[in-house]
């Protein structure tokens, strides 16, 4: 009756080479993270998690979110001038950081609530268009279903980033839990780049000013309507970076990061590898019946049945694994990372739903929930201010607003999934 039988082996199939790789490179950041905590400091963690806020917020900026459009068109050469344009955009907006930079350093590190970012501002301009180069090939290779390539490219960079923060790291050279990591994606990215070119130049040299234009034209949507929405998406997901370097210390942000890292790498890694199958298969079935609540309900009970026990022990043992893996200092971090499974539970699920929207055109509902989770956590600003909070009476409360959201979005990409297009 419905080809469900060929879409759920190619499904596995897809899924299982993307989750083999991205487990492996969720695998080595974990393995080194015991040595990592024995070379730098909480406020070093701290400071390296300010800097990556900053590259996560301006990337959005520096593409205007046209590599979502990469996996829409229906021929590949309309795809690829999709990237070239991408690329271009991301490389001129990169350049033009560099101005409020030079002019405004002090008062943007000022603006951030630490002093010690100030020299490594002038690294943010080469991270953003990194990131940004990165997430335009693994883009592309989805589109052309290479998840085995995906899989590698994930190891790769994991590799080479874990190398690079490990050597420098213990060097003892100043800025190096931020130079070594910046040092490897930027080789990684380098290495995937040639590896596409090779493979599909064809397609991109016959990429033309006027079709990149017209591709642009047509996804306008992206930097009008999505970007902003995930903009105010992405500071309001760095907005707890902000308030603890502002409100706190460097030393609980260093914490905090380290905890909120190992907590979230299942939905950085393996939760968006899910998502990157479900978005396309979701789209195949969307542009052919209408609709992909299949998908939808296949996805939804993978990814509970894959992360609820995990994240269930590590509730329970946080505190004492933290302590005995990562060292003394460290507890606190195991603390924190208690709080925060629960949020991380839910996000888990809701990470690779949440494509739904942008496949059935949703981009309203996007902007709306976002808006609401980044109101969410600046109204937390005058309330840890005014009453005085504590960092774990903070943290209860960022937690409790995340459960409450991504649960909200779950339900909502469930009726999306359905075709109907919510106004």
């Amino acid at each position: 009756m419905f080809k469900h039988l060929p879409l759920k082996s190619t499904y596995k199939r897809n899924l299982i080479s993307l989750i083999t790789g991205t487990s492996l490179a969720q695998a080595i950041p974990i393995g080194i993270s015991p040595i990592l905590t024995r070379i730098y400091t909480p406020d070093d963690f701290g400071l390296a998690a300010l800097y990556l806020s900053c590259v996560s917020v301006l990337a959005i900026i520096a593409t205007g979110r046209y590599e979502l459009a990469i996996t829409l068109p229906a021929s590949d050469k309309e795809a690829a001038n999709v990237v070239s344009f991408t690329i271009k955009l991301c490389a001129v907006i990169s350049l033009l950081l560099y101005l409020p930079i030079v002019l405004f350093g002090d008062q943007i590190a000022h603006l951030l609530g630490n002093a010690s970012i100030r020299p490594w501002l002038h690294l943010l301009p080469v991270s953003v268009s990194v990131s940004c180069f990165y997430q335009i090939l693994r883009y592309w290779r989805n589109r052309l279903a290479q998840y085995k390539a995906m899989s590698a490219d994930c190891v790769q960079q994991s590799v080479l980033s874990s190398a690079f923060n490990l050597s420098l790291g213990s060097s003892h050279l100043p800025g190096a839990i931020i130079l070594g990591p910046a040092v490897g994606q930027t080789i990684s990215t380098a290495l995937i780049g040639r590896k596409v070119w090779n493979q599909d130049h064809n397609l991109f040299q016959a990429t033309t000013i006027d079709s990149e234009s017209a591709m642009a034209s047509r996804y306008s949507q992206l930097p009008t309507f999505v970007a902003p929405a995930q903009l105010v998406g992405m500071v309001g997901t760095q907005m707890p970076t902000f308030i603890l370097s502002n409100l706190f210390s460097l030393n609980l942000l260093g914490s905090f990061s380290l905890a909120y890292k190992i907590i979230n790498l299942p939905s950085a890694l393996i939760a968006n590898a899910i998502g990157d199958v479900y978005r396309q298969q979701a789209a195949i079935a969307y542009n052919e019946r209408g609709e992909f609540r299949y998908i939808f309900l296949k996805t939804l009970q993978q990814t509970v049945l894959l992360s609820f026990f995990p994240f269930f022990i590590i509730y329970i043992v946080s505190p004492q694994l933290f302590t005995f893996v990562f060292g003394p200092d460290w507890r606190i971090a195991g603390e924190f990372a208690r709080i925060l499974t629960v949020a991380a539970f839910f996000q888990f699920i809701s990470t690779p739903l949440d494509k739904g929207a942008l496949i059935v055109g949703a981009n309203r509902y996007i902007f709306y929930w976002h808006m609401i989770r980044f109101l969410s956590f600046v109204s937390l600003v005058p309330l840890v201010r005014y009453y005085d909070l504590s960092v774990n009476s903070f943290l209860l409360i960022l937690v409790l607003t995340n459960t409450i959201l991504y649960t909200v979005d779950v339900m909502v990409e469930y009726k999306l999934s359905g075709g109907k297009l919510m106004n």
